[in-house]
């Protein structure tokens, strides 16, 4: 599951951790040729927005957005289109094995 040692954190101490724990789901069970690559694109994309955020104050507000149903009123507008963008379903997704799962 762990091609990816940057992302070992997040599966052995982090979030992702907890979410597997709170899923009930053992590592072992999880599929082997587990990649990163999808996490690692919105990851690249995400840095540089994060870095403004953080130097223009918005971070604490955006943080707060996602805990809650928050109005987007001041929120920035590049945060308002990337998550925009996240609702945007990729052709690769296949709804028969979501629901088979």
């Amino acid at each position: 599951m762990f091609e990816n040692t940057e992302n070992n954190s997040f599966w052995k101490t982090g979030n992702g951790k907890d979410f597997l724990v709170w899923a009930n789901i053992h590592e072992e069970n999880l599929i082997s040729n587990y990649s990163t690559q999808l996490f690692l694109q919105y990851d690249d994309e995400l840095e540089p927005l994060t870095k403004v955020w953080l130097e223009n104050g918005d971070f604490k507000t955006i943080m707060k957005s996602l805990h809650q149903n928050h109005e987007n009123k001041n929120l920035p507008l590049n945060y308002l289109k990337f998550k925009n963008n996240l609702y945007h379903v990729p052709n690769w997704v296949d709804f028969d094995l979501i629901q088979a799962g």
